[in-house]
């Protein structure tokens, strides 16, 4: 690394308190985007350029606002201009509140009655913006150094909140309130003696912070600007529990309520009157938002969904995209996103040894699905999931590499919301005044969680709850593999067409406005056939019912829709059948996966032909053509299901493999679709 860089890291690393090294350019420090009790972002350097990742959910914009730095600084190998010294209109010679209050045509008397005022920020001229709680104590400042373009900078230690806290009590008097973006509309609106409250940035709403504030108002108007800022706030909000409360303020040929002034002062309180009385409620916005997106991805998805096997044209795609083999994993993984949407979403877990490509597999079906549809992590504190502002409603949380979960709280965590479809956690926090409140923080669900593990077995109270998959560690799956990357290395684009993923996206987004219910009728027949004597089934047969709800969903274009409600066929479970039979066998233990038999067979073989007995890791391996840390995975868990045993108790020598118990039969736990189908024809003859 260039001293050059590494002086530019250094300065850009001191802005950071709690600051950790992980590793070789990693490091781990307290987000200056929230009150961050324990180290949630995450620092990287990648190719001289610095990554930020905050496991909180702050948006890198606002990490970098809070510490007084912009995207351009990120890149540590280029000659770094500061933003501040770019030439923007006013710029060159700062700013002041005079140039402000004349750009703003509002009296410089009224702005310094608010605490603005001239100040320096990097020996340049800027305007001091004092951030005031409902006591009226400062809590935070805020320096606008130019009039357009990059405009803001935190002081270092301040704390986010709205901008006019200490004048709140006038909208509860007045019964409504206007919510803007930024200060400058709050200045506007306070000289024109209407109450407003300002959100430092549209990505800066806090629900869990925030909402309280505004409880006590019937009618909030929400300003909503033509741009992607105006989107987000509308997106928040329509998450919010204050929805039913808000109306929308839009401007027409205006920005904001300060371009409504500034090109008509004197006109200015009778026109935005009128724009509040043509407020729209946000729910209707919404509504008309749903209908144009529905469209929209209709027009880009109807080919898929008419099809009459979309799972298969899932795996083609899936492969041109990169993936080989997997194809039962990856539908698994498909299906089990879909059910997002229901009440019980399906969890998995993808189990497999170090490179056997369950990130890269787990990735590559995520890109068929819209952002919002998932949360990722490689690694969270304990508490980070009940104090993020994330919603987790209709989502799955996914971590890669389960030793993320750091400890039993969060096991606990993920178990409260995978069972009761919600989390409900009271903290004790210091209010304003210096006494101790508590305080319920509540995330709302139903959620679910996909994972990626090296382990065997998770907590055992986590295990049951999830569907666990193993990938294909055999010598011909490697094969595949290495082939497959043989051909990219020849210059095969497959996986660089974004036109395939688009149409995917579109389909999930149709989905969530489609008909969502799905009926079995055929449910209490399946019931019948279903092994009861493993208790684990009475959650497997919940998480099957569902995944057969997602396949008729998925296919309810070629489907019976009554009053609403998707008819399920008996060939949706057939192909959930195919996908998790083996699973449900080998959860309950009714049956050995495949890798296990082998490997217990191929023990036996060696103790009956040679004299190789106890067998090593190291002839196993010879034998079954695979590597050790592959053998050693299959020896670990026949060894703990008991079918082997390790007679070498002295740690760190060489293990002594010996036959344990006898392996039982296979078993299927649930039928064939075909008896399912006799099953149900018998019943409906019966009820006739």
């Amino acid at each position: 690394m260039k001293l050059r860089v590494k002086k530019r890291l250094k300065k850009f690393l001191k802005e950071f308190d709690g600051l950790k090294k992980v590793k070789d350019n990693h490091w781990r420090a307290k987000c200056p985007g929230h009150d961050d009790k324990n180290p949630s972002l995450s620092i990287t350097l990648k190719d001289n350029r610095i990554l930020l990742k905050c496991h909180a959910g702050c948006e890198t914009e606002t990490i970098l606002e809070r510490i007084g730095k912009t995207f351009f600084d990120l890149n540590l190998k280029k000659n770094v201009v500061h933003t501040s010294t770019i030439s923007t209109q006013h710029s060159n010679s700062g700013l002041s509140l005079k140039t402000y209050a004349n750009f703003k045509k509002i009296p410089e008397e009224f702005l310094k009655d608010l605490g603005l005022a001239t100040t320096k920020y990097r020996d340049q001229s800027s305007l001091k913006i004092p951030y005031f709680n409902q006591k009226g104590d400062q809590t935070g400042t805020r320096y606008r150094i130019a009039l357009e373009g990059d405009r803001f900078r935190w002081k270092k230690g301040s704390k986010i909140s709205l901008y006019g806290l200490w004048k709140l009590k006038e909208a509860l008097k007045e019964e409504y309130l206007i919510l803007v973006e930024g200060e400058s509309d709050c200045h506007t609106l306070w000289h024109n003696g209407f109450p407003a409250l300002g959100i430092p940035g549209a990505a800066n709403w806090n629900e869990n912070r925030d909402t309280p504030y505004l409880d006590g108002i019937p009618n909030i108007y929400l300003v909503v600007e033509p741009d992607q800022g105006g989107e987000v706030v509308v997106s928040r909000f329509g998450k919010s529990s204050l929805k039913d409360q808000i109306y929308c303020l839009e401007f027409d040929d205006f920005k904001d309520p300060s371009s409504l002034y500034l090109n008509n002062p004197e006109k200015f309180q009778v026109r935005f009157e009128n724009i509040i009385k043509q407020a729209k409620p946000l729910t209707e916005l919404l509504t008309e938002q749903s209908a144009k997106e529905k469209e929209k991805a209709w027009e880009l998805c109807q080919d898929l969904a008419m099809n009459e096997d979309i799972l298969d044209l899932f795996t083609k795609d899936l492969y041109r995209l990169g993936v080989v083999g997997e194809k039962r994993v990856g539908k698994i993984l498909y299906l089990a996103m879909t059910t997002r949407l229901f009440e019980r979403p399906v969890s998995v877990v993808i189990k497999g040894g170090s490179s056997s490509g369950k990130s890269f597999l787990t990735k590559k079906v995520l890109d068929f699905f819209p952002k919002k549809a998932f949360y990722e992590l490689t690694s969270v504190s304990e508490k980070a999931l009940i104090y993020s502002d994330e919603s987790f409603k209709h989502r799955f949380i996914i971590f890669f590499e389960v030793v993320g979960l750091r400890g039993g709280f969060l096991d606990y965590i993920i178990r409260t919301l995978l069972s009761e479809g919600c989390l409900k956690y009271e903290v004790t926090e210091k209010g304003e005044d210096g006494k101790f409140k508590t305080r319920l923080l509540e995330k709302e669900g139903p959620t679910g969680f996909i994972t990626t593990t090296t382990k065997l077995k998770l907590h055992p109270e986590n295990e049951t709850r999830y569907f666990s998959a193993d990938l294909n560690e055999s010598i011909q799956q490697t094969r595949k593999i290495v082939l497959n990357l043989g051909r990219e290395g020849k210059g095969d684009q497959r996986s660089e067409d974004p036109g395939i993923l688009i149409k995917w996206q579109a389909f999930q987004k149709w989905l969530e406005y489609a008909h969502l219910k799905a009926q079995i009728p055929y449910a209490e027949e399946l019931g019948k056939l279903i092994d009861p004597r493993a208790t684990r089934v009475r959650r497997d047969f919940t998480k099957i019912l569902n995944l057969i709800r997602a396949h008729a969903v998925i296919h309810q274009k070629t489907r019976k829709v009554k009053e609403g409600v998707v008819i399920a066929r008996i060939k949706d479970y057939a192909a959930i059948y195919d996908l998790v039979a083996n699973l449900v066998s080998v959860g309950v233990e009714a049956s050995i996966t495949k890798q296990v038999r082998e490997t217990v067979k191929a023990i036996i073989k060696i103790g009956k032909e040679s004299r190789l007995y106890p067998v090593s890791l190291t002839n196993l391996a010879r034998v079954l053509k695979l590597n050790k840390s592959t053998i050693k995975r299959r020896v670990d868990q026949a060894i703990e299901l008991g079918y082997l045993r390790n007679e070498e108790e002295k740690p760190g020598k060489p293990a002594k493999i010996v036959i344990g118990d006898p392996m039982p039969r296979d078993k299927k736990v649930i039928p064939l679709s075909e008896d399912l189908r006799k099953a149900y024809l018998a019943s409906k003859k019966g009820n006739k």
